[in-house]
């Protein structure tokens, strides 16, 4: 089947590329997302949820202090870089958090985390976006880049209903991890 979307042959590869970026980042961070849920109703709900929710919103306004920060000192495409970079580190901290830390703060922490990587996966990708296609372009392709986190949302919702196990919280966010190197990896051929 051709899309009648008028790119050139490099164009349409980008296309694939950027939906498998969206996919695995996607991926990554709706793992991050059962991690942090499962977690938090497993230790004192009641508690755990209203105090998440609240740091995470501090969490978000922060990251968002530091990327516009950095959007103004760096040129894009070097940002770009360096924050799937910063997002794979920080996937890597809560991990390494969930082997040492008590159960209801990295259970929070999870939390705060999961919404910070969704915010700077979302700036990375739309960031990325701006670089390789240009507004018109852009708004013609909106639907085709961003439908890889369908399928991804999809993996996320079977896997919350089927984990239960805390051992089984580790296997994912190292899944998540190297889903989010998988996305590094496609950024750099996308460049």
């Amino acid at each position: 089947m051709k899309l009648s979307l008028q790119l050139r042959g490099e164009k349409s590869s980008s296309l694939v590329l950027f939906f498998l970026h969206n996919f695995f980042i996607s991926i990554g961070t709706i793992l991050i997302y059962v991690c942090a849920t499962v977690l938090l109703l497993q230790n004192n709900p009641d508690l755990s949820l209203p105090l998440a929710y609240f740091l995470a919103a501090i969490g978000c306004m922060i990251t968002g202090k530091i990327y516009e920060y950095y959007e103004h000192h760096l040129a894009l495409k070097k940002l770009i870089k360096n924050l799937m970079l910063c997002i794979v580190g920080l996937v890597l901290l809560l991990s390494v958090g969930l082997y040492v830390l008590p159960p209801i703060a990295i259970a929070v922490g999870l939390m705060v985390g999961y919404r910070a990587v969704y915010l700077l996966s979302n700036l990375e990708f739309w960031g990325l976006s701006a670089l390789v296609f240009d507004v018109r372009q852009s708004k013609r392709i909106f639907g085709i880049i961003g439908s890889g986190d369908l399928p991804a949302k999809a993996i996320g919702a079977l896997l919350a209903v089927l984990i239960h196990s805390a051992y089984s919280l580790y296997i994912l966010l190292w899944i998540a991890c190297v889903a989010f190197l998988l996305a590094y990896l496609v950024q750099v051929l996308t460049f």
